[in-house]
């Protein structure tokens, strides 16, 4: 009888560590990358919003030529020059303002196909990939959120040069010494061929 339960007791052995022996499925993992830069720069999305802030770029680029010019054509005006100054501030921010909110369009689109791929990937949390020293191809899923974005055209907001006001070029305003009160204005020249 003990020579049976030794038997069983080896059989039993044997098989716990023949289970021990099969491979395990991997576990799926639970936290990828993604390049955020990458995505930004190659996603037709991030192309789009380039070419979108080069186009309003290139209108206030016009628009600062010609304030400009009119700046350079009065240089002793300080009032002129004040205007300018104040017009030149408020074109910036409103070149600002469209990188600001180009930039949150462009996000939202990321955000939204980032979560849609980490979900189908079943992973837990997505790092950004510049913030990890070393990860497995595996998990990077970089290319994916690109696919995914770029199969939604992204709408950025139209830009309008902002409203201009008038500009004083005529202001007496200026570095320059006004003449005095007292002096005389010389006399008018007259025809004396007129009759």
């Amino acid at each position: 009888m003990r020579m049976i339960v030794r038997v069983l007791l080896v059989a039993l052995l044997a098989l716990g560590l023949a289970a021990c022996q099969q491979e395990q499925p991997k576990p799926k993992p639970s936290v990828g990358v993604v390049d955020m830069e990458t995505v930004f720069k190659t996603s037709q999305g991030g192309k789009d919003a380039v070419a979108h802030l080069e186009t309003i770029g290139k209108s206030l680029e016009t628009e600062f030529g010609r304030l400009q010019e009119i700046g350079q054509n009065a240089p002793e005006n300080v009032e002129l020059q004040q205007q300018l100054g104040t017009i030149f501030q408020g074109l910036q921010k409103s070149f600002e303002g469209a990188q600001q909110e180009d930039f949150n369009v462009l996000n939202e689109s990321y955000l939204a196909a980032l979560e849609k791929c980490r979900v189908e990937a079943g992973m837990l949390v997505v790092l950004n990939k510049q913030a990890v020293q070393k990860a497995d191809p595996s998990v990077d899923l970089t290319d994916k959120v690109i696919a995914e974005m770029n199969k939604t055209k992204i709408a950025f907001k139209e830009f309008k040069l902002p409203e201009i006001p008038a500009i004083n070029t005529n202001s007496t305003n200026s570095t320059k010494a006004a003449p005095e009160a007292n002096a005389t204005a010389p006399a008018p020249v007259t025809n004396s061929t007129a009759k």
